[in-house]
């Protein structure tokens, strides 16, 4: 590829990720998993991080990226793990364009891009953790790609770290059985083959052994939802679903009919539908309920592989420029955005100077998301108020800096909560179990002349802090 082309490529992969979600360029903070499990963990296990199963199975390519982001400055850790995920979208463009030589069709450029903007909800894009979903298809596309001009050794070692992210070398397994058969290629590609087999095994073993396992409510319930599902999570747009179903039909009865006579390029995207649609199987099977996606809203992140599928089958079956247009056009209008909430990730840096261990809140705004910022040479620091329990208090009274921060450790289980006196509920609120014996609340707050109120045990104390 010439540079300029993976110049444009890397700025259009920032642009739609942007679009995706704004706030997670603007304003440093982690999502989800990142802060509570990958950055956690490698702040306290670190390189032991890897051999940590987390929901059931191992996440080894995200537990390495986090414990390299571990040395820089917390400051600027979050921005280290978006850029791992520019880094991981930029390069699934790159493999979409070559392995599918969309140098060859109308619109290949465009099309490059479509594991960006498949219409299912934003936070695959936005974080490290739901980047497996990316690197589940950056898998499944260079398992089925012609290995005869690739060196065997990176392949090998690619391949095997790809196995033991995420469950999905479980469910490709079928795919490597089938290209073995077709391709007759298991005596050249031992190795590589190899590589696979033994991350495959490891993985396997690991979700055996987990929670995943113990789930037998699978019903006809969720056999129906996988059928609304197959429709109307192509888009958004009811008619658009039901027009894009009827387009896949035609789509596999094209590609089954002509695969002798292509068998290479076939087999990519077929491979490709096969392992999206046992994707989605497997999450109605371990009881993830994805009914509630069943009515033509956007889909959740479990439906990415299979519609991505859907609509780069159609694309490259018909390798017509108009009906290209039309599935991208169909994606654009329901291209999914996310809001995140800027939790004062800065503040709560600077706050952790006067603190060995502090609780961050992070998106979304439930109350199991944080991270835990620890700091061996704090410099502890008087409180420079109390105020009580069940008490009213403004800001501005406390402190004449920019933000106000909240802290208290207890023996209680209880919920904080702090609310203005119009009873509005502010969301990045928690108490954190830090030990057999404490949980632990930290809350940071712009100043301002509003009246508040924290809701915990009267009697407790509760210790604010002026932040600049």
């Amino acid at each position: 590829m010439k540079k300029q082309t993976l110049i444009l490529f890397f700025i259009f992969t920032v642009i739609i990720l942007f679009l995706h979600s704004p706030n997670v360029f603007l304003h440093k903070t982690f999502i989800i998993e990142d802060g509570r499990i990958f950055f956690t963990d490698a702040e306290k296990y670190g390189l032991l991080s890897y051999f940590i199963p987390y929901n059931g199975y191992y996440h080894t390519i995200i537990r390495i990226l986090a414990s390299i982001a571990t040395p820089f400055p917390y400051e600027i850790t979050p921005y280290i793990y978006l850029f791992y995920v520019i880094i991981v979208d930029f390069l699934t463009v790159i493999v979409t364009y070559k392995v599918f030589n969309l140098n060859k069709i109308k619109y290949g450029s465009i099309i490059a891009f479509m594991p960006l903007i498949v219409p299912v909800s934003a936070d695959v894009y936005n974080n490290l953790t739901n980047t497996q979903w990316i690197l589940a298809y950056f898998f499944a596309i260079i398992i089925a790609y012609d290995w005869a001009k690739l060196n065997k050794y990176l392949l090998s070692f690619v391949i095997f770290l790809l196995s033991l992210t995420g469950p999905f070398s479980i469910f490709i397994f079928p795919i490597v059985a089938s290209k073995i058969c077709i391709f007759k290629d298991l005596k050249n590609n031992i190795l590589v083959y190899s590589s696979y087999i033994i991350g495959m095994i490891v993985q396997l073993l690991c979700v055996m052994n987990s929670q995943r396992m113990l789930n037998d409510s699978c019903n006809y319930k969720y056999f129906i939802a996988f059928c609304k599902n197959f429709i109307y999570s192509l888009s958004s747009i009811k008619v658009l679903a039901f027009v894009l179903f009827i387009l896949l039909l035609y789509s596999l009865f094209k590609l089954l009919y002509n695969f002798k006579k292509n068998y290479l390029e076939n087999f990519q995207i077929l491979s490709l539908f096969i392992f999206g649609c046992l994707i989605l199987c497997a999450s109605i099977i371990s009881n993830i309920n994805v009914e509630n996606q069943a009515h033509g809203i956007l889909a959740d992140r479990y439906l990415y592989l299979y519609v991505l599928s859907v609509l780069l089958l159609v694309i490259l079956t018909f390798k017509n420029k108009y009906m290209t247009l039309f599935v991208i056009f169909s994606s654009l209008l329901s291209f999914s955005c996310w809001k995140t909430e800027n939790i004062y990730w800065v503040q709560y840096v600077k706050f952790s100077k006067f603190q060995n261990i502090v609780v961050v809140p992070t998106a979304p705004s439930t109350h199991w998301w944080y991270t835990i910022l620890t700091n061996a040479k704090y410099s502890e620091k008087e409180p420079d108020k109390y105020i009580n329990g069940m008490s009213y208090f403004k800001p501005y009274n406390i402190c004449q800096t920019d933000y106000i921060a909240f802290t208290t450790t207890n023996n209680r289980d209880f919920q904080p909560l702090v609310l203005s006196k119009g009873l509005e509920f502010f969301k990045y609120v928690l108490a954190v179990k830090i030990d057999k014996a404490k949980y632990k609340f930290d809350y940071i707050l712009p100043v301002d002349n509003k009246e508040y109120k924290i809701i915990v045990p009267p009697d407790l104390k509760i210790n604010c802090y002026c932040i600049n």
